[in-house]
């Protein structure tokens, strides 16, 4: 029993993601040092003492805290729940949860478990690549001319046609992308 003791406590103390038990009022019961150091705090206990309601504390979003509260209620546990979060600085990160809801005998909540990993470089890098193609499609959109593209990726063959083929040809995109050989007779002329 020690031993299977000492290994449990020595994976909590060392695992790569964050651990947490919560309680369904909002306040931590148990988080392990990963989790603490996502969240900016020396220590567990630190975190543990200093975050008196998850839902102010932790969550840039209340309603993201009552939705993840909603969902363990209701289908027992979450994966890869994804919230923006807030730091003891009061910055913020994004974070991807799987957790549970833990029952009693009868079928009664009597905490939360979980695991949490820090995502925001991928969520930053995300909302970036977005940016990037909301500005270019907004570029080609707006360009004078028609634009189109042949983009072979993954071994697929993809056209695009910019809305601007229906002023010039009376074809929208899609009419021209479903059109038999219109596709063809384009690059037939450019050759």
């Amino acid at each position: 029993m020690r031993e299977s003791e000492s290994r449990y406590r020595n994976l909590f103390e060392n695992a790569v993601e964050g651990i947490f038990q919560s309680s369904i009022e909002g306040r931590f019961l148990s988080v392990n040092p990963t989790m603490a150091h996502i969240f900016g705090y020396e220590s567990p206990e630190e975190m543990i003492r200093q975050v008196t309601d998850i839902g102010l504390q932790i969550y840039a979003s209340l309603e993201s805290r009552k939705k993840f509260v909603e969902d363990l209620v209701s289908q027992g546990a979450v994966e890869k729940f994804e919230a923006q979060n807030l730091r003891k600085d009061r910055s913020i990160i994004w974070t991807s949860t799987n957790a549970r809801a833990v029952k009693d005998e009868s079928g009664n909540i009597i905490y939360f478990e979980g695991f949490l990993t820090d995502i925001t470089d991928r969520k930053q890098a995300e909302l970036a690549r977005q940016e990037s193609e909301s500005k270019y499609k907004n570029l080609v959109e707006r360009f004078p001319g028609v634009v189109f593209l042949d983009d072979f990726h993954d071994e697929q063959l993809t056209h695009y046609m910019s809305p601007r083929i229906e002023e010039l040809l009376g074809y929208t995109p899609e009419e021209w992308e479903a059109g038999d050989g219109l596709w063809e007779i384009v690059c037939i002329r450019r050759s």
